[in-house]
């Protein structure tokens, strides 16, 4: 994951850099890099979600594959699809006492007051658990990436008694927030993090925003992640695969005969580049900026 955005940020400014290039001597100041960045900046979107595209092409193999019950390689992108439950004991979300496997909590001032993205607290958790698919159960080694979760209202009460009873790990910012968050997906399972950010909570819990997402014992999930064939388990590939993510339905047995999404993001990031380039070629042409 650090490794992608590193690569998308080069790629924005390799990009802005040869659009300043092109218009250099085709357009005036202060109008030459305001267009160079906006242009690279469209154009850089829509490369981003030609990639996701490729990504979704990838799940739809690892569906298919699924469906037709072949036993993943090791090392292979899975799709485990069913039921997912825990191996021992479940868990309790923190803000409302939800019977669950994963849960995701946050709790901190409203984000329309906030002066920064970070929580007061938040905190992660999983516990030993496999998902049921028509073939086996698959276990989940490592944390995963909630995609699609719902996100939910926590109870106020709920929220005040686990803060009270619970010892913080104490983060300095959204820096340190984010590291810990990257290293944290490929922490094995079960795993819990409780952390506080930035030392005393800018807001009581009484008046904070509450926000969690859960996964719920026996719910019908799919989970992405590279297939480990010695441990029968599904974790995060941060080099290939990519992180294990886990999303909500799916249908086991039912194979896909057109990667629908994958061609609609693929035309979509295509549109946006050839738009983009259409619109700067008739700006130059039709509209003075000198």
């Amino acid at each position: 994951m650090a490794r992608n955005c590193g690569t998308a940020i080069v790629l924005w400014i390799l990009l802005a850099g040869g659009y300043g290039y092109f218009l250099r001597d085709r357009l005036p100041m202060p109008a030459m890099p305001i267009v160079a960045i906006v242009m690279a900046t469209f154009v850089w979107m829509g490369l981003i979600v030609i990639n996701s595209g490729r990504y979704a092409l990838r799940d739809w193999h690892a569906q298919n594959r699924m469906a037709r019950g072949e036993r993943p390689a090791d090392g292979q992108l899975v799709a485990a699809i069913g039921p997912i439950r825990p191996t021992l004991g479940a868990l309790h979300s923190p803000l409302r006492g939800v019977e669950c496997v994963a849960y995701t909590y946050k709790i901190g001032p409203p984000a329309q007051t906030s002066d920064s993205p970070a929580p007061d607290y938040a905190g992660f958790a999983i516990t030993r658990c496999a998902v049921h698919t028509s073939y086996g159960a698959m276990h989940i080694g490592t944390f995963a990436l909630f995609e699609g979760v719902e996100k939910a209202v926590g109870d106020r009460a709920h929220a005040m008694a686990y803060v009270e009873s619970t010892k913080f790990e104490t983060l300095e910012g959204f820096k340190e927030l984010a590291t810990s968050m990257f290293a944290m997906y490929t922490a094995p399972a079960p795993m819990r993090r409780d952390w506080r950010v930035g030392g005393e909570p800018r807001v009581p819990v009484s008046s904070a925003d509450l926000e969690e997402s859960v996964i719920r014992v026996g719910e019908t999930v799919t989970a992405y992640g590279r297939y480990v064939a010695a441990t029968n388990s599904i974790v995060s590939d941060i080099k290939d695969q990519g992180y294990l993510r886990i999303t909500p339905g799916g249908e086991a047995r039912r194979e896909s005969s057109f990667p629908s999404n994958a061609i609609q993001k693929f035309i979509g990031g295509t549109v946006a580049i050839v738009a983009s380039n259409a619109l700067l070629w008739w700006v130059m042409r039709f509209i003075p900026l000198g």
